[in-house]
């Protein structure tokens, strides 16, 4: 169960992070496609994704879990975040599925996906 937990609670955060470009005048600017909220696929948490910050709450109480960044290189993006709950820093690797889930991969080996809200 505290397993579960954590690879929730990063799966809410992670989520997330596909979607940085250069704009005009080689600047960074985030692409819309990430933007916006991201449930997780069990429903226990929700991401909201902007401007290159992200932040994961609890769906059943809105208490936040993590906070973080997200970057986009090429197809895919690299998210960083602090786990509240576990009290250190993640990361995980995300892919588009589709326009409206993102499968997320971390280097100990857990994965999960996000869907849009």
């Amino acid at each position: 169960m505290k397993r579960s937990l954590a690879a929730l609670a990063l799966a809410a955060v992670v989520p997330l992070a596909a979607c940085q470009s250069m704009g005009a005048g080689g600047g960074m600017k985030s692409a819309s496609n990430l933007e916006g909220r991201w449930e997780s696929a069990d429903g226990v948490s929700v991401a909201t994704f902007h401007e290159g910050s992200f932040t994961s709450r609890f769906t059943k109480n809105n208490e936040v879990l993590a906070d973080g960044r997200y970057t986009n290189t090429g197809n895919v993006t690299q998210v960083n975040w602090y786990s509240k709950q576990g009290k250190q820093q993640k990361s995980a690797s995300c892919t588009f599925q589709s326009k409206n889930s993102l499968k997320c991969n971390q280097p100990t080996g857990g994965s999960f996906v996000l869907n849009r809200v």
